[in-house]
């Protein structure tokens, strides 16, 4: 009965609403637009280029958020977005009935939806209706609403865009289609990711590798073990053989392992056998550290963004299939592992590339 009730009301929804509109001319008054996107640490990461693109197109666009509460603090700091709407998904819905209420108040000229098909195991999700993206797009009443078209929730957008193929360009170059209505050309746009560290983040990240030095600078190596799933997940052992690997080679390194909440025995244990140092930091410190090391190993694509958005090179492991969503104009390095796992990429490979990273000339 539940879905036959959603169908009904997404039936109701799609005949009263599902009307092309003309683009409005941006530069005749002041537009207020939303941006939705609640999906990933790292896909809000790389969704960055696409809203300072949208919020820098003209100057009458005023640019709001609305995320997870998880994912917010991905744009603390971001000069482009005036405001950022986070919530807590509820059960039935994914929108809370007060945060719908909130955004019909708001009166936004413009609701964008920036989520994308979800890639699993480096494979395209078979689309499917969004009934939540529906009825936020339907409660809003904004009269322009733009998403990726090609999906069954077309009927919802007054300017569905049409995306480049999902394999041909990075999903940051993906995901940014939905600013061409603003006039932003992705192919020609700087894309490039972006995190802001404060002040107070900054100095506490520095004073943490201080502790850890001599009188002279040493190279810092920010080696993160955590995942988020299971396919990205190393063994112990071979954290631990590269970190020490790293250390013969620079025996003034500075090794700081971090990892979530619920991991410190695994972190504890690498950084016990491989004389390195151990922390547990928040997003936000851990962002912070990322800042002030000098290359970061990580399996987790997520910190991997946050070091190409911080300008520090990072050795990245990924399954193959992962092409689409390495650090977005990283400096660092990519391996792949093979069967949707990284379990295939071997100690030697990882101290290699480590080795790369670390000698390239500051």
């Amino acid at each position: 009965m539940e879905a036959a009730g959603k169908a009904l009301l997404l039936s109701l929804i799609s005949a009263s609403m599902s009307r092309r509109r003309a683009l409005p001319d941006w530069r005749a008054r002041p537009y207020r637009v939303l941006y939705v996107r609640h999906d990933g640490i790292g896909d809000m990461i790389l969704a960055t280029g696409t809203l300072r693109a949208i919020a820098c197109s003209h100057s009458t666009i005023s640019l709001d958020v609305l995320t997870h509460a998880s994912t917010a603090e991905m744009l603390l700091g971001n000069p482009h977005v005036n405001r950022v709407i986070s919530f807590r998904p509820g059960r039935r819905l994914a929108y809370p009935a007060s945060l719908l209420r909130r955004l019909r108040r708001e009166r936004y000229d413009v609701v964008v939806d920036g989520m994308m098909r979800r890639f699993v195991d480096g494979a395209v999700q078979r689309p499917r209706v969004k009934s939540s993206t529906v009825l936020l797009m339907a409660v809003s009443g904004a009269p322009h609403r733009i998403g990726m078209g090609g999906r069954p929730n077309d009927f919802i957008y007054t300017f569905p865009v049409i995306p480049p193929p999902e394999r041909s360009v990075h999903h940051a170059e993906y995901s940014a289609a939905v600013a061409a209505p603003f006039n932003v050309v992705p192919a020609r746009e700087d894309l490039s990711c972006e995190l802001h560290v404060s002040d107070a983040e900054g100095v506490a990240a520095e004073a943490r590798w201080r502790a850890l030095e001599d009188s002279h600078r040493v190279p810092r190596l920010l080696v993160n073990m955590s995942a988020a799933n299971a396919r990205r997940r190393w063994p112990i052992d071979r954290y631990i053989a590269v970190i020490r690997h790293v250390l013969e080679r620079h025996p003034g390194a500075s090794v700081l392992v971090i990892g979530a909440p619920g991991d410190e025995e695994g972190i504890s244990a690498v950084a016990s056998a491989s004389k390195a140092t151990v922390c547990v930091p928040s997003l936000r410190d851990a962002f912070a550290l990322i800042g002030t090391a000098d290359v970061l190993f990580t399996p987790e694509t997520s910190l991997g963004h946050a070091a190409a958005a911080l300008g520090t090179p990072a050795v990245v492991m990924l399954p193959a299939g992962h092409e689409m969503l390495v650090p977005y104009k990283g400096s660092g390095r990519n391996l792949f592992g093979a069967d949707g796992t990284i379990e295939s990429v071997s100690v030697d490979a990882a101290s290699r590339a480590l080795e790369e990273v670390l000698d390239r000339p500051a």
